[in-house]
């Protein structure tokens, strides 16, 4: 039976209105991610909350009709099972709501503990990746995306010419306060049977006021700077290659996330639409082919299959490469 609140949450959250083009459906992964864990109480609840707009416990009380004391305890629910976020602002617990990627569903699936109890969970989450993926191939320009990749630190050491906002040291030297979670895409996908064998336990790491919700309602543990730059380390010893949310403005972001291509739902969807250009970097990898002994080692660690080895090693017959077209390879139309 479908729950009228829950869809009614889910597409307060998407900005949709129901019964339009664009609304969500009962069968849709923003619907599925909340129907486990969001009771009738807490949609009523959410439905009074707005994207990054900061309400306290009364503020929501007064729209919902509930009490104060009532209200702050479902909002707190709606906080832990990862729906909305919460800080404390002026001495005063104030909850608001985010983007579904990055954001409500990689908070819903760092809450282990209800992810163990409905894997539902984790499979909306891996869903709503390879169902909404399509519609962004050739909608977003270069490293427009919602993610976007960042130089691995050891990789622009020694640059006479740097933009400090591609650099992961800017974004820990900057933020004080610091937590560290498990990675949820590769959650997901373990959830799924479809684990890569990179490393997932404490890979994630936030800042600034995601830190501070993460660490409150237990997804996270708090950690220094200093541990922060070991996390760092360590994803990039495994091959891992960083990438921070890019919906909090220019030089700005509340996460550095530790990817890899195989399981990475935004790596994924950048490859699987031929649309790599929307999380790209402002820096490009350069071969030197004076040094290059054709080892294999940069297709076997590059996250998006941009490089390639052996199509000229001689063969009795020629290797035709199919040519694909891409999304900026047709003009888009005309306003």
């Amino acid at each position: 039976m479908v729950k009228e609140k829950l869809l009614d949450l889910a597409n307060h959250v998407n900005r949709s209105k129901r019964g339009s083009t664009f609304a969500i459906k009962s069968e849709d992964p923003e619907y599925m991610i909340f129907e486990p864990v969001v009771s009738d109480e807490m949609a009523e609840v959410g439905l009074c909350l707005e994207l990054r707009k900061p309400k306290s416990a009364e503020n929501v009380a007064a729209m919902c009709g509930k009490s104060v004391e009532a209200t702050a305890k479902l909002l707190w629910e709606l906080a832990v099972a990862g729906v909305c976020f919460v800080n404390k602002i002026d001495g005063v617990d104030k909850y608001w709501l985010d983007t579904w990627i990055p954001g409500v569903m990689e908070m819903m699936v760092n809450n282990k503990e209800n992810v163990k109890k409905h894997p539902q969970i984790a499979e909306a989450f891996e869903a709503y990746g390879r169902i909404r993926g399509p519609k962004t191939a050739g909608n977003f320009p270069v490293g427009k995306g919602l993610m976007r990749v960042i130089p691995i630190e050891q990789a622009i050491q020694g640059e006479t010419r740097r933009a400090s906002y591609e650099e992961v040291s800017k974004y820990l030297n900057e933020n004080e306060i610091f937590s560290v979670s498990d990675c949820s895409c590769r959650t997901a996908r373990e959830v799924k049977g479809e684990g890569c064998g990179h490393l997932k336990e404490d890979m994630c790491v936030q800042m600034g006021h995601a830190a501070e919700y993460y660490i409150r309602t237990g997804r996270g543990r708090q950690i220094t700077r200093e541990e922060a730059f070991e996390v760092i380390k360590k994803a990039e010893a495994d091959g891992l290659v960083h990438q921070i949310p890019n919906t909090d403005g220019s030089g700005k972001t509340h996460a550095i996330c530790n990817c890899c291509g195989c399981s990475c739902f935004s790596l994924r969807t950048a490859e699987m639409f031929l649309n790599t250009d929307m999380v790209r970097s402002n820096y490009v990898a350069l071969v030197d082919l004076n040094k290059c002994v054709a080892c294999g080692q940069c297709v076997e660690n590059c996250q998006v299959n941009a490089l390639r080895l052996g199509q000229k090693i001689c063969t009795k017959t020629p290797i035709i490469e199919k040519k694909r077209p891409l999304p900026y390879d047709r003009p888009h139309p005309k306003k």
